[in-house]
């Protein structure tokens, strides 16, 4: 992928067997990355047609195809926010290091869901990949006041980790 400074970055390697291309034929959109064939390669070629006929008939590939695509879209968010964090990682599989990858885990919050309560001990951090998350403090009244919101890319949780205290806020 060629950034807006002009440079390239490679985001993944596909390998015999592997799919590429699914992406934008399952979330739709553009293309968002050239495929350069790095040794001499032999194809095999689904239109958009064929493709959506092979996932509606088959609910077992829809949910592989769904499983890849997912992977390497969370490759991507995470490699993107760690680069901006703490300098740059390039986005394959391979390239986020090794004790960083085996130590990260992946949640799903629902509108509405309690990532953390006030005053629960720290055991993580959390970077959002997407999404807005509200923080907010208990008052006397019993209501809770809104002190900041969390956005694509921030991170969350950080402080009480590092310091080993209780959580000052909910999420």
């Amino acid at each position: 992928q060629t950034d807006e400074n002009g440079d390239t970055r490679v985001l993944n390697e596909i390998g015999p067997g592997e799919f590429a291309g699914e992406t934008e034929l399952v979330v739709g959109g553009t293309r968002i990355a050239d495929v350069r064939a790095l040794d001499d390669s032999w194809l095999a070629i689904l239109s958009r047609s064929r493709f959506e006929a092979l996932l509606d008939s088959s609910p077992d590939t829809w949910e592989r195809v769904t499983r890849i695509v997912e992977g390497r879209l969370r490759r991507l968010q995470l490699a993107r926010h760690l680069s901006r964090l703490f300098g740059p990682f390039e986005t394959s599989e391979g390239s986020i290091p090794e004790a960083l990858q085996e130590s990260i885990e992946f949640l799903t919050l629902g509108s509405g869901d309690d990532l953390f309560r006030e005053g629960e001990a720290a055991d993580c951090a959390y970077i959002v990949l997407s999404g807005l998350l509200r923080v907010t403090v208990a008052q006397p009244d019993g209501g809770d006041q809104v002190i900041n919101t969390v956005r694509t890319g921030e991170t969350v949780g950080e402080m009480s980790l590092l310091s080993g205290v209780a959580r000052s806020a909910a999420v």
